[in-house]
């Protein structure tokens, strides 16, 4: 579904850039019941427990997120458990593997996930567009549902309409609308299978059948783009984090020998893996062979998050130097609309990646 990707794909433009609070690398990242944080929040740790109120918005990535204090702003996380169980007056935006939402949502639910849980007590307040491999809707949502799904239970009530695109052709009745469900609108959904209407769910509108098209390529390119995007931005919330100063060293050397570090790109990516080729050729020289294939292969992705930080830092002027955040965020947003351009993307990409990998080598060698 068209609609569904690119309303997931613009959460990105709308992600702030004032931090008040911001806490990184720790192995748990926690605001205290009693707790309050006045302005944006940053977290990135192996759990992300926040239980007193933040005054903003709340921008993590975790293994496990837990959000039970309110929250003023928008929610834009990433984790592989995520529960919110407090009040968010914004947005939410949320890539995870299982995504449970137990609270009231004043604004817009987007979610990218496996296993999808609007619980009983769960509301959002305007439209609710997910992409997921299993969902579960028990609680309201205020305006409409678009899913991109492959599975579905729908226990609670929509007062707009329900818009699905059902990727799964094998399993009889994917879809079950339950009898406690209330749509006040219509029923629209592609899928080769009936959907299955209990006795007793209210449908005000219509029910629409729509078989797939063939040849409908359009959302595995959205998906995989929106992906790697995802992937970019955690990437580089993790090395504007972790490694600041040699962030912005990074960026000075990219910016000001541009034309030297596209040329040893073009060298480290080239020459690479003709001495990994050689190295393969004798016994001793494989396992070296091997560990030189992954930094090579690491390096090329990352060359290209390497310049949306440089690009985002010459934009900005590097204004704070104690938080690149938003800086990365700009940077990496528009590097990926360029890859994404048609025809001349995969260009930009290269030089990128050249680039990258040239501002790599450079850092490396004036250190040492």
């Amino acid at each position: 579904m068209k609609k569904t990707i690119l309303i997931l794909l613009s959460l990105v433009l709308f992600l702030p850039f004032g931090a008040k609070a911001y806490t990184f690398g720790s192995d748990t990242a926690t605001v205290g019941k009693n707790q309050t944080v006045n302005g944006n929040f940053y977290a990135v740790g192996n759990a992300v427990e926040i239980d007193g109120k933040i005054d903003g918005d709340v921008i993590c990535l975790g293994k496990n997120v837990t959000i039970n204090g309110p929250v003023s702003g928008d929610v834009i996380c990433a984790g592989q458990n995520i529960n919110i169980n407090g009040e968010v007056k914004g947005s939410v935006r949320v890539l995870g593997n299982t995504i449970v939402l137990n609270s009231k949502i004043g604004h817009n639910a987007m979610f990218l996930a496996k296993n999808l849980t609007l619980g009983d007590k769960g509301q959002v307040g305007w439209d609710l567009a997910m992409i997921a491999d299993s969902a579960d809707i028990e609680g309201k949502i205020g305006r409409n549902l678009n899913g991109d799904i492959a599975q579905m239970n729908l226990a609670g009530e929509v007062n707009g309409d329900v818009n699905l695109k059902i990727n799964n052709d094998e399993e009889a009745n994917p879809v079950t609308v339950a009898k406690t469900a209330v749509i006040n609108g219509n029923v629209s959904y592609t899928n080769g299978q009936e959907i299955k209407i209990e006795d007793g769910a209210k449908i005000k509108g219509k029910v629409a059948h729509n078989f797939k098209e063939e040849n409908t390529n359009s959302t595995p390119w959205f998906l995989a783009r929106l992906l790697s995007l995802f992937s970019a931005l955690v990437i580089g919330l993790v090395l504007v984090s972790l490694w600041r100063e040699r962030m912005i060293r990074l960026s000075e050397i990219m910016l000001d020998k541009y034309g030297r570090a596209i040329g040893f790109g073009a060298l480290v990516l080239f020459i690479t893996p003709l001495v990994i080729f050689v190295l393969l050729m004798s016994m001793i020289g494989i396992p070296l062979a091997l560990i030189l294939l992954a930094f090579w292969l690491i390096a090329v992705w990352v060359s290209k998050i390497l310049v949306g930080i440089t690009l985002g830092n010459r934009i900005l002027k590097i204004k704070n130097k104690e938080n690149l955040v938003p800086n990365m965020i700009v940077g990496v947003l528009l590097a990926w609309i360029l890859f994404s351009i048609p025809v001349l993307g995969w260009a930009f990409s290269f030089i990128a990646i050249l680039w990258g990998l040239g501002g790599i080598y450079l850092l490396l060698k004036n250190k040492n």
